[in-house]
């Protein structure tokens, strides 16, 4: 699974979990924006610093700021971007006008 949560009384907050499950967190830092996918070629075609979560860590997630990881016991970890680059978006949609609908067709 893969999971991101927001809850009513923290609506610039977002928490985001994976087990056994791809979720990629893309982080903008000239406008702070944060991006979450569970594909990177859905990122592509901006300038992000990449970080995959592995099983079990959390990405807490708040508006302007950059991303903070967090292990399950809820240890702070000191996570460094990947150097994946993501490819053409159009190339890895296939036939699929939106990485939603691969997703759901695959």
């Amino acid at each position: 699974f893969a999971v991101v949560l927001v809850h009513k009384e923290e609506p610039n907050t977002l928490l985001a979990v994976a087990e056994k499950s791809p979720l990629v967190i893309g982080y903008e830092e000239e406008s702070n924006e944060v991006y979450v996918a569970s594909d990177p070629n859905a990122l592509s075609g901006k300038k992000l610093m990449l970080y995959f979560l592995e099983d079990r860590q959390i990405a807490v997630l708040k508006r302007g700021e950059k991303p903070a990881f967090f292990d399950k016991n809820g240890k702070a970890l000191d996570k460094m971007p990947s150097d994946v680059i993501p490819s053409s978006t159009e190339s890895s949609k296939l036939i699929y006008k939106h990485f939603m609908l691969q997703d759901l067709y695959q």
